[in-house]
């Protein structure tokens, strides 16, 4: 079976619904990624980790409710540093 942070995103969407994977737990192994290779790869600028986690446990509270956004509810994603985002540094990569 493969690290959460090796799961695609249907795989992670699928293990979710199915109840077999806490959106908690996914963003956690990502950010311990992000935390590991992050002084190599130098791919993020901003990286919210108390909004990545307290939307993560939002998602999961209503995926155990039964109510989920859309196919992808609870997989987290990046936003690319060109787009404007409320309370986050945007740089456009300067």
């Amino acid at each position: 079976m493969p690290e959460l942070h090796e799961l695609t995103a249907y795989e992670a969407a699928q293990r979710i619904r199915q109840r077999e994977l806490s959106p908690v737990a996914l963003v956690e192994s990502l950010l311990q990624q992000i935390d590991r290779l992050e002084p190599k790869v130098e791919a993020w600028v901003t990286v919210d980790r108390s909004g990545a986690l307290a939307t993560a446990k939002q998602l999961e509270a209503e995926a155990q409710r039964g109510s989920t956004r859309g196919p992808l509810h609870g997989v987290p994603i990046g936003i690319k540093d060109i787009y404007w985002t409320a309370g986050i540094k945007t740089t456009c990569g300067s």
